[in-house]
């Protein structure tokens, strides 16, 4: 083709750039880079002049007219088109295009996806044609499809880190996928990237092919076993022959006969950074808070992406994901119901775990490898669980547990196989959000399910069958604005205690809360509201409406109802008169700046029904907490005032002074009180979020990379 004429084409088209490509901005970016071929004006500026005019179909139909010779034009595409489909479809996996080494480091690095051949012109994706999905973190591209602040990339170490990362889904077709055209499988690939610690990475090159007009294209991205960051990307296309017309105009028009296509604009629908890059990876350095292993099962769109990393096993894969609220309602209610028959006819076992007992238990611990442990029960505890161990109550909820773990991990599917043989204290990460789509459920209780074989009648159930008690659990529900794992430092912690207050000399709530009260007593950074002469309901409201500058643990010991899940009422005295009441209406509504985490220690704080989010947790959430701890049914009062003891201790680094996760915690004080006590109390309690939380600020929280 003649170097003169494209180049001439590219003068004529310069001037109408703007209302052709209906965006200022991106016809300022194309007319700069057109000026510069121009300026240079040979054989190779010219080829990058048609490479950058054929990406958006109103230039390249004018520049056909103006071209002046249509079918040459058209013949010499198709020989192009064919090359490239050729060259695209023999690619057996994603490639990799090194970046130009750059002088001095980049400015601001973002994850970057684009499709097509050119940085600054997005193309017109279309239904059934290949496109080429390009992946980097870099500098910005004025095509990017995740134009969103929150993709920055940030804390690269020395030398760079190391990515895995996973594309998946079930309208895009993907090289290597495991689902035929068709079907409702899902199309997925996995690839390798290093991020270099100031400059661009290399780009990885995916063959991508809309399947429908309407596209959804999820992205996970791992820094060793972690989790880091979560992408879903919407992407439009064009049905077969509805763009562009089958011949162009034979002169350029004064203005375009018709709107074009949406072109793939900016799309991201959900950006979840889980955690800092400074913060992945974190080794605890102690045998004792080292799972052996880990399972992560990310939920969206039908479809789930598992994977699998021990010392024998690593794999990972998308498999479908099909539990409606319909199919699992019953078994959820089941269980929780099971869990209540339980309390009322071992409350005195539950509750049996002396205050001077159990303090001098936590500080006499000393840690051991090995998650089952040995048992230090009193006879009188021993007496007791055998008993219940037989007791119809225990297997009613084994039954309603198994029934639960079935409905969401059916036989004979590879997520079920990878759990039915992940061993005691392993790590389980589910990872299921408002954005994965439809049948959204937060409210799981995942501890509940039971994995061991039910027992006959007046056979002994085996408590490490339970989830809680047998695995870490991690459950994420809830996308968050803090990525950080630090909570601040524990020589200023900033907790608030915001407990019961009764006046009846027989009320064990207020009991309990007294006691808690006194252990607090000379603790820095330990508040207690309300406070001694306070009004009691104008310093809850106070506090749920103005808490105090850095606030990093929230702490409720009180009643609590939450009806079906959508409408919690807090009571913090022995009445149900106003003054003792904060209703949903009052629970606050602005941001808790420090993202804390809140620990609601009353009835039913985690509970719902299938098709509700608990309203208590979710409001919290809304505020920007990073992990919420409630509870699945009613907990009897004294074990839930010795739970918290147990958390706290560990969470406080009482143990050996260096940090713990939260996750972790929570795991420990379950384990604990089975070990020390015979106690399934740990039965009651589910954690949401941010499992590794520390009570330690930035630095002590990057110390743990090395595990220090």
């Amino acid at each position: 083709m003649d170097t003169r004429e494209v180049l001439r084409a590219a003068e004529l088209i310069r001037p109408e750039l703007a209302w052709l490509l209906g965006d200022a901005d991106m016809a300022a970016r194309v007319d700069r880079t057109l000026a510069a071929l121009l300026e240079g004006g040979t054989d190779d500026d010219a080829d990058e002049v048609l490479i950058l005019l054929r990406a958006h179909p109103e230039t390249r139909r004018w520049l056909r007219a103006y071209l002046g010779s249509v079918a040459q034009e058209s013949r010499w595409e198709r020989v192009q088109e064919k090359v490239w489909r050729e060259e695209v479809q023999t690619m057996p996996q994603p490639t990799l295009e090194e970046p130009p080494t750059p002088e001095e480091p980049v400015g601001e690095r973002r994850i970057t996806v684009w499709a097509g051949a050119s940085e600054d012109i997005p193309p017109v994706l279309r239904v059934g044609e290949p496109e080429l999905l390009r992946i980097r973190v870099g500098k910005p591209v004025g095509a990017d499809l995740v134009d969103d602040p929150a993709a920055v990339i940030g804390d690269v170490p020395p030398g760079g880190l190391r990515t895995s990362w996973w594309l998946s889904s079930r309208t895009v077709r993907l090289p290597g996928g495991n689902a035929p055209d068709g079907t409702n499988g899902v199309w997925s690939i996995g690839f390798e990237l290093l991020i270099p610690e100031h400059t661009d990475s290399e780009t990885v090159t995916v063959e991508a092919i809309p399947l429908a007009t309407k596209c959804r294209l999820d992205i996970l991205v791992r820094v060793g076993t972690e989790i880091y960051r979560k992408l879903t990307v919407r992407l439009t296309a064009v049905g077969r022959g509805k763009w562009p017309p089958k011949r162009p105009p034979k002169r350029p028009p004064k203005r375009p006969p018709k709107r074009p296509p949406k072109r793939s604009a900016p799309a991201i629908s959900a950006d979840l950074a889980l955690t800092s890059l400074a913060h992945t990876n974190l080794r605890p350095g102690r045998e004792w808070l080292t799972a052996p292993g880990s399972v992560r099962i990310v939920v969206g769109d039908g479809r789930a992406h598992i994977s699998l990393n021990d010392d024998e096993h690593e794999d990972e894969k998308d498999v479908l994901w099909s539990v409606p609220p319909q199919k699992t309602s019953g078994p959820i209610a089941n269980a929780r119901k099971a869990l209540e028959k339980l309390r009322t006819r071992w409350n005195d076992h539950l509750e049996d775990i002396d205050r001077d007992d159990l303090v001098q238990r936590l500080h006499d611990f000393s840690a051991h490898s090995g998650w089952l442990g040995s048992t230090g029960w009193s006879e009188a505890h021993e007496r007791q669980w055998r008993l219940m161990a037989v007791g119809p109550e225990l297997r009613e909820l084994a039954v309603a547990g198994r029934a639960l773990y079935d409905s969401y991990f059916p036989r004979s599917t590879t997520q079920r196989e990878w759990l039915d043989r992940s061993p005691f204290g392993q790590r389980v990460t589910i990872l299921w959000l408002d954005t994965a789509g439809g049948n959204w459920q937060p409210n799981v209780p995942w501890g509940l399910m039971y994995l061991a074989d039910v027992p006959l009648p007046d056979e002994p159930v085996d408590p490490w069958g339970f989830a809680a008690l047998r695995f870490r659990l991690a459950h994420w529900a809830y996308p968050t604005s803090a990525s950080s794992k630090a909570l601040g430092s524990l020589a200023m912690p900033r907790v608030v205690h915001a407990l019961y207050q009764g006046g009846h000399p027989a009320d064990q709530v207020a009991a309990e809360a007294g006691w808690q009260r006194s252990r607090l007593s000379g603790r820095p950074g330990q508040l207690v509201v309300p406070g001694e002469g306070e009004p009691p309901r104008a310093a809850l409201l106070r506090l749920l409406h103005r808490p105090p500058e850095g606030l990093r643990v929230l702490y409720f010991y009180c009643h609590c109802s939450v009806g079906r899940g959508e409408d919690p009422v807090l009571r913090f005295g022995g009445s149900l008169a106003d003054d003792d009441l904060i209703r949903r209406s009052e629970l606050g509504s602005d941001p808790l700046e420090e993202s804390p985490l809140v620990f609601a220690n009353a009835c039913t704080t985690s509970a719902a029904d299938p098709y509700f989010a608990n309203e208590l947790q979710s409001t919290f959430f809304r505020r920007g907490c990073r992990a919420f701890l409630g509870t699945e049914a009613k907990v009897p009062t004294g074990l839930a005032s010795r739970f918290a003891a147990v958390f706290f201790h560990f969470f406080f680094r009482q143990v050996d002074g260096r940090p713990v996760a939260a996750g972790e915690a929570v795991a420990h004080a379950r384990r604990f009180l089975w070990l020390q006590y015979a106690n399934l109390g740990g039965l009651f309690y589910s954690y949401v979020n941010q499992y590794e939380l520390f009570m330690a600020d930035d630095n002590e929280v990057r110390a743990l990379r090395a595990g220090r």
